[in-house]
């Protein structure tokens, strides 16, 4: 489904396959008003229109099918193709605000998985639920003894500077891969 939204010549987008399976049914409290908890079909619309808020249309199409496709896909399939697949989704005073997805890729060493889809409502964010989100993310990675977590983000949205301060490394970088001044920044953290 998400190779449908790219063009064909976008070969370096075979990493950000997702596809989504829960690893925990429990909700984690951050705070008395955050709760980070596995997605569920009700929060797609939500998370949808934030992610179509901060990264555009396009993306947000390619985020609801693959969501919407994952959890209602047969989870059999969904372990066989992916074997690290979740959606956490960050609930502020019972309103879905942001989101963060992990995933292995087949083509990858087992020992490596990815970030996918992070996204905090605006009204939403320099609250830290950007920050609770990836470390529910890193956390669940180290649980499955992952060595190495993996995220690709674009150089114009300000995400750089945020997974820096995670620990987080530059590794590659395509230079005007989405627009004009707008890179495709690889960055990796060691486990």
């Amino acid at each position: 489904q998400f190779f449908k939204c790219l063009s064909p010549d976008n070969v370096k987008m075979q990493h950000y396959h997702n596809r989504v399976r829960t690893m925990t049914g429990r909700s984690t409290t951050v705070d008395k008003n955050l709760a980070i908890r596995k997605m569920e079909k009700g929060d797609v619309t939500t998370i949808t229109a934030l992610i179509k808020e901060s990264m555009g249309e396009v993306w947000a199409h390619c985020a609801k099918d693959d969501m919407k496709e994952s959890l209602t896909a047969s989870m059999y399939v969904l372990q066989r193709r992916y074997p690290l697949l979740t959606y956490y989704t960050a609930v502020y005073k019972n309103k879905a605000v942001g989101v963060c997805g992990l995933y292995t890729q087949p083509t990858d060493p087992r020992s490596v998985c990815w970030v996918c889809w992070t996204a905090v409502n605006k009204r939403y964010q320099s609250k830290g639920i950007g920050g609770a989100l990836l470390n529910r993310a890193i956390a669940a990675a180290r649980r499955r003894n992952m060595r190495l977590i993996c995220v690709w983000t674009a150089s114009h949205i300000g995400t750089v500077s945020f997974y820096k301060r995670f620990g987080f490394r530059e590794t590659g970088r395509i230079s005007n891969y989405f627009s004009r001044g707008s890179d495709m920044v690889f960055m990796a953290m060691k486990l």
